[in-house]
């Protein structure tokens, strides 16, 4: 069988832990891989590893002395790919030894899937188990659903098929965000999907994305947002969409219009029209569902009236459901 799958591995100052990164490659129980590692300017014996074991025990090329941004390191590693499938790895991460196995069985099983992540687990410096993990949507209408908000994939974890991510546009440069960004262009033309096992362990340190840019992950998203409006919300110009994404994730105290509740609704029909599925793809998801609840029982709140009403409001909230607020299920963007 040819080789199917390309680990793309961007690497700066990775040591010590991108040794237990590269073994966990090296041990997956799926193989007919290569790995593309990339140096970003390592200056920390980190090139001298990954030639330790690439192409030696490891089958693949490091590249070198071409130090790039993240994403257009990424952008240039799918350009360079020669297969159909290509997997992320953090250089501090370590992925579970089927973790290869389980996402291309779920690829070849799902063909209208073009990108598939996984949970994921937290260790510390030392690769000791933390507690806590991220759990991850399964379902494409939720995935593609709760990308107007969140990033509902784990970067490091994901599989993806290079053509839908070539003809989304690839990576862009952009730092941090460039997964996020990417992915709403993707969940324009394809399915998405998670496999909901923790198939790779996390590295909690400070040198992680969200260490180094704290408190970016809301600026990041609203980037996102500005650049992609006529993609997330159909219909409504830049600034209608980004006052109904700022409502719904509780960003702002403007009050909701009736004009808000049925913009939404529209929304989500016209995105189930665009990808394909029936009109209610989206409005049947959980996260739909609990947005459009909140927002619809906040216009209410603000009737004439509405004090009076309160015994109907606490009565449809108990047949509704009551809304959570929308967080985010993965590691934002690395």
């Amino acid at each position: 069988m040819s080789v199917q799958v390309t680990w793309l591995l961007p690497v700066k100052d990775a040591m010590p832990h991108l040794r237990q990164t590269l073994e966990s490659i090296g041990a997956q129980t799926r193989r007919h891989w290569q790995v593309l590692a990339w140096d970003n300017g390592s200056t920390d014996g980190s090139v001298r590893e990954l030639q330790r074991w690439i192409p030696h025990r490891l089958p693949g090329r490091v590249v070198v002395d071409q130090p790039m941004s993240l994403g257009a390191c990424l952008a240039r590693m799918v350009q360079e790919s020669s297969t159909p499938l290509c997997a992320r790895i953090d250089a501090d991460d370590v992925n579970e030894p089927d973790r290869l196995e389980r996402q291309v069985a779920f690829l070849r099983d799902h063909s209208q899937v073009a990108v598939v992540g996984t949970g994921i687990r937290f260790i510390d410096e030392q690769g000791n188990d933390r507690d806590g993990a991220w759990s991850v949507y399964t379902d494409d209408s939720e995935i593609r659903w709760r990308l107007r908000f969140c990033n509902a994939l784990n970067h490091p974890t994901v599989l993806f098929r290079r053509s839908a991510v070539l003809a989304a546009g690839n990576y862009r440069d952009m730092m941090p965000g460039q997964d996020y960004d990417l992915w709403v262009r993707v969940a324009a033309g394809a399915a998405m999907g998670n496999l909901p096992q923790p198939l790779v362990r996390y590295r909690l340190s400070p040198s992680s994305v969200g260490a180094r840019h704290p408190g970016m992950s809301e600026q990041l998203f609203e980037r996102v947002a500005s650049d992609h409006a006529s993609i997330m919300f159909p219909g409504l110009d830049r600034e209608q969409a980004l006052r109904l994404r700022r409502l719904v994730t509780n960003e702002t105290q403007t009050g909701v219009t009736l004009t808000d509740c049925l913009n939404y609704r529209r929304c989500a029909v016209e995105s189930a029209r665009r990808v394909g599925r029936h009109s209610r793809y989206f409005r049947s998801t959980q996260s739909y569902r609990q947005q459009f609840r909140s927002l619809f029982v906040r216009w209410l709140k603000r009737q004439p009236g509405a004090a009076a009403a309160a015994p109907v409001i606490r009565s449809a909230r108990r047949r509704l459901g009551s809304p959570r607020e929308t967080r985010s299920v993965s590691h934002g963007s690395a």
